[in-house]
């Protein structure tokens, strides 16, 4: 597994830096990467070990140039557990792990502090998966969205932690098409409400989907190719959501942006 990083003037080749073998523990590693930044400018990166089919965590502070300055961690082991990781630094310093787990069929909630992880079941879920969304509200509450099916039929969810009880709460948010809910992001706006970006396979289109405090509202965002993938969203300032998506139809990164009208 690799890491590049680049300060300046990111569209030069050469202005970027380049750290082999951040990790070479196996010959397979650094499968469905996620990294993240802390408030140092610091590196956190949690991927999957293909070969000891594990979830593995990877961090450097200060110089990250060189394989010895990352510190790693396994996170679970097992039989294909840690899939598509996603990674949230926590205001509290708590990194929060978020995965598959393909032996139990369940998308599962590792949190770690002080050197210790406790596990958590979220949901389960069918023998298909596409990508997690995740992210962490200031008051330390984690939303998840991601797809519950098979290679044929499937539906987009959403769960949360419930901030009074500690519970883990799921909610269906879209299953309106046969296989719909691929390739989920999630953000929130400045209430704390989600937004969720997703790919609708049976149709062939981006969606969109937003709460307002009392319901979801989805909105269909672009008629794409049948093998569009990975979407990512951002809430702006003004609450405006940017969404960036793979267009299979013409194999182009393509950028969706609300105007506010």
């Amino acid at each position: 597994m690799h890491y590049a990083y680049c300060s300046l003037s990111c569209e030069i080749e050469s202005n970027w830096d380049i750290t082999t073998d951040v990790d070479a523990s196996t010959n397979s590693i650094g499968r469905r990467v996620d990294i993240v930044v802390d408030s140092n400018d610091n590196p956190h990166i949690a991927h999957f070990d293909n070969k000891q089919d594990d979830l593995e965590y990877t961090y450097c502070e200060n110089s990250c140039d060189n394989q010895a300055s990352w510190n790693k961690t396994t996170i679970e082991w097992g039989n294909n557990v840690g899939y598509m990781p996603s990674l949230v630094l926590g205001n509290d310093g708590n990194k929060h792990f978020i995965y598959y787990n393909f032996t139990s069929l369940k998308v599962e909630y590792s949190i770690l502090y002080s050197g210790v992880d406790s596990i958590y079941n979220i949901s389960s879920v069918g023998s298909h998966h596409y990508q997690l969304g995740s992210v962490s509200s200031n008051s330390h509450q984690l939303h998840l969205s991601y797809y519950n099916g098979s290679e044929s039929n499937g539906k987009l969810q959403y769960s949360y932690i419930n901030a009074s009880t500690g519970i883990w709460e799921t909610i269906v948010i879209d299953e309106t098409a046969t296989k719909i809910g691929l390739y989920s992001d999630i953000e929130l706006d400045s209430d704390g409400n989600p937004h969720i970006s997703y790919f609708d396979a049976t149709n062939n289109q981006i969606k969109y989907a937003k709460f307002d405090g009392i319901s979801w509202t989805i909105t269909v965002i672009s008629s794409v190719g049948s093998g569009s993938s990975h979407t990512a969203i951002i809430i702006d300032d003004l609450d405006r959501a940017h969404i960036a998506y793979r267009n299979s139809n013409n194999g182009k990164l393509e950028l969706a942006s609300w105007n506010g009208v």
